[in-house]
């Protein structure tokens, strides 16, 4: 089906771990350069991905950029619906595209809390384990795993002392916190931070030796994270709150923003969020288009394919 099969010197041996990673993680120059995006798929994933799985994901690798627009909230509490409005955001462009970690530890638990709970590295490590397939009671926070969330921990301990800052310094901290599932990868291979984005992941990942390139994954985005904002001059970290309500209302917190110029992250939104009864502002669309990383949780990726499945039916009706 496309595939020409080369048979190369010791093609029965297994793969290095290095090679092995390369494939999933920075498959940049095994495609044409014609070729936009690539997905990886483990080999022990439950079902085979139709073709219109990978062309809904590759969809969702792009957002239009979306105007100003009332959501409604329903109130458990009194049962009513409260208006709000959303401000316009940028177009968006995922370089890369994956789902969270899951908070399981064996098959058939439930999730007593959704995926966006802080936990911490050695919890992630737990839930990791689960991911990868290792037997249940087995431990692997053993030797260079142990070695490498220790290192991490003690990375944020040293990086977030507040006696080795200046007064007059921003206070941004280095956190573990964005976790996923790397069952599946949604790569762009078009644009150069892409690649930049997979070459880091690849490296760090390799200089560990370790199943878990998850955690890999999490020191990169941290790192990357506290270079945007020390770069891009954000709020200070002691200045933000909690706003778990626009996790209900928007997936912007579902976008992570690499760049320092339009990106427009999860936090940014939260403070335009106002109810529409307090206050009416207009808000223009913001020009231009930034790079992100995408990590879709099952909620939105669930609303966005039914409205990608309709949009397909109506397509084909009009031709």
């Amino acid at each position: 089906k496309g595939w020409i099969v080369i048979w190369v010197g010791n093609a029965m041996e297994p793969l290095s771990p290095a090679d092995r990673n390369l494939l999933k993680l920075s498959p940049g120059r095994f495609f044409s350069s014609t070729v936009q995006h690539a997905m990886y798929v483990t080999e022990n994933f439950r079902v085979t991905p139709s073709y219109d799985d990978v062309s809904f994901l590759a969809h969702e690798t792009h957002r239009k950029p979306l105007k100003r627009r009332s959501v409604y909230k329903l109130d458990k509490e009194s049962g009513k619906n409260h208006k709000y409005k959303l401000p316009a955001e940028p177009e968006r462009r995922a370089i890369l595209l994956v789902s969270p970690l899951k908070h399981k530890l064996k098959d058939g638990e439930s999730l007593d809390s959704p995926s966006t709970k802080k936990i911490s590295p050695n919890e992630a490590v737990k839930y990791m384990q689960f991911e990868i397939g290792a037997e249940e009671g087995a431990s692997h926070d053993t030797g260079d795993v142990r070695v490498q969330r220790e290192f991490y921990e003690r990375l944020g301990q040293f990086v977030n002392k507040m006696d080795m800052r200046s007064p007059n310094e921003p206070y941004h901290r280095y956190a573990l916190k964005d976790y996923i599932r790397s069952r599946w990868i949604v790569h762009d291979l078009v644009h150069e931070d892409g690649r930049q984005l997979r070459c880091h992941w690849y490296q760090e990942h390799n200089l560990w030796g370790t199943d878990f390139d998850q955690l890999s994954f999490a020191h990169v985005m941290a790192h990357l994270d506290l270079e945007r904002r020390i770069i891009s001059r954000a709020r200070d970290d002691t200045e933000e709150e909690e706003h778990p309500m626009h996790q209900e209302l928007c997936d912007a917190h579902e976008w992570y923003p690499l760049g320092t110029s339009l990106s427009l992250s999860g936090e940014d939104i939260v403070e335009k969020v106002v109810n529409v009864v307090a206050q009416e502002e207009e808000d223009a669309v913001p020009e231009g288009m930034d790079n992100y990383v995408r990590i879709m949780s099952e909620k939105f990726m669930m609303d966005s394919r039914r409205q990608w499945a309709t949009h397909k039916k109506r397509h084909k009706k009009i031709k």
